[in-house]
């Protein structure tokens, strides 16, 4: 029996490895293809196509690279339509994966959606469009439930799979910066993709400069995902004389002495806020990008921390916005006042609660083997 999978990110990989890694013992006989990082090759998956072939940020971005995405998507609708799995596992990565969804559905694969896009905050009505495709979705939000209620699909909330991986406390995180706890240590973390570095992290490095104008005692650690990136950064920073000093490690490693974080918009949002750890989001895109975004989003908040809270906890600096000076002012405020940053710990601390239990990626691939052999099991003799 084979089952193909696909994630375009960094996050999708993740938890994409981490489903095939509990799909393992609800389905030892599957085999598994199709695209995502490094994390789902270990778990042996077979990959057509890796996160480096698909390393864009923005629409404009996209759109320049259409005929590559197309070439990868005409290729695994091909192997999709030779292999015919037994289940089609689709992770986040909306422009993608909800047009694969219309392939898997002309060829007859079934379709799962692990991780809800967000169209939530920019395309409510597509909501529609995935029912129409996919026969099972499996959220990792409670309110994302109700969002797809009078849409005839199935959907079951599984809690997120960050509850699985997250350190819910510092206590047993080794200290890896080297920095005493009495230091004033900021977090900087640009993200883990190429193109987010290149726009955020030379900003991050600014308002750092900016900081350290105002506070010599303050230190900086910023974080990579991996060596490549580490060495991306590492050269970024040396163009400038800071207190700094660029760790490769789990979010928790890099953020234990972090008194606050400056943060690209995504899921380590959501990963500082369980962890506690006050923090300012920050994001910027080409300006075609951002214009289309306005045109489109209908959420006041692009953190996924305000999202969960419905309300904004903590600090965004969004495109224009995302200057230097503004940036430390506020990163300053939140450094000098105590009262300022237990506020938004407190916040934070809802967050973590919204996260859900462990077990995220067990529960899911429960629902998930249940649902192959429920429309399989005559076919595919499972």
């Amino acid at each position: 029996m084979k089952i193909m999978i696909l994630a375009g990110e960094v996050s999708g990989d993740i938890h994409a490895s981490a489903l095939v890694h509990e799909l393992k013992k609800e389905l030892p006989q599957a085999e598994f293809l199709g695209m995502g990082g490094p994390l789902m090759k270990k778990e042996g998956v077979n990959l057509f196509y890796s996160l480096k072939d698909l390393a864009v940020l923005g629409l404009v971005e996209v759109l320049k690279k259409y005929l590559h995405f197309r070439r990868i998507f005409n290729h695994l609708a091909d192997v999709l339509k030779k292999e015919k799995p037994a289940a089609l596992i689709l992770v986040d990565y909306p422009g993608f994966n909800v047009r694969f969804a219309k392939v898997a559905k002309k060829c007859g694969v079934p379709v799962l959606y692990y991780i809800s896009p967000q169209i939530w905050a920019w395309a409510r009505w597509r909501r529609f469009v995935i029912a129409s495709r996919v026969q099972k979705m499996l959220v990792v939000f409670p309110f994302e439930k109700n969002f797809y209620k009078g849409t005839g699909l199935d959907v079951e909330y599984v809690g997120h799979p960050l509850a699985d991986k997250l350190q819910l406390s510092f206590e047993s995180v080794p200290d890896v910066s080297g920095i005493g706890s009495e230091e004033k240590v900021v977090g900087l973390l640009p993200g883990s993709r190429e193109h987010e570095i290149e726009r955020l992290f030379p900003l991050m490095l600014q308002t750092a400069e900016k900081m350290v104008q105002e506070d010599e005692s303050i230190q900086f650690v910023a974080s990579a995902a991996n060596p490549t990136l580490k060495s991306k950064i590492e050269a970024m920073a040396s163009k400038v004389k800071l207190p700094l000093k660029v760790l490769q490690g789990s979010l928790s490693e890099v953020t234990r002495e972090c008194q606050l974080v400056l943060v690209a918009s995504g899921t380590a949002t959501l990963e500082c806020g369980a962890l506690m750890v006050p923090m300012i989001v920050i994001y910027k895109v080409s300006f075609f990008t951002w214009l289309l975004g306005r045109l489109v989003v209908r959420l006041p908040y692009i953190g996924l921390v305000n999202i969960v809270r419905g309300k904004k906890v903590v600090p965004e600096f969004i495109q224009f916005e995302a200057k230097a000076s503004k940036v430390a002012e506020e990163a300053l405020s939140l450094l000098n006042c105590p009262d300022k940053s237990e506020k938004m710990r407190e916040e934070l601390q809802k967050v973590r609660h919204a996260i859900g239990e462990k077990g995220a990626s067990v529960r899911a691939a429960k629902e998930v083997a249940s649902f192959i052999r429920q429309t399989n099991v005559t076919s595919k003799g499972i």
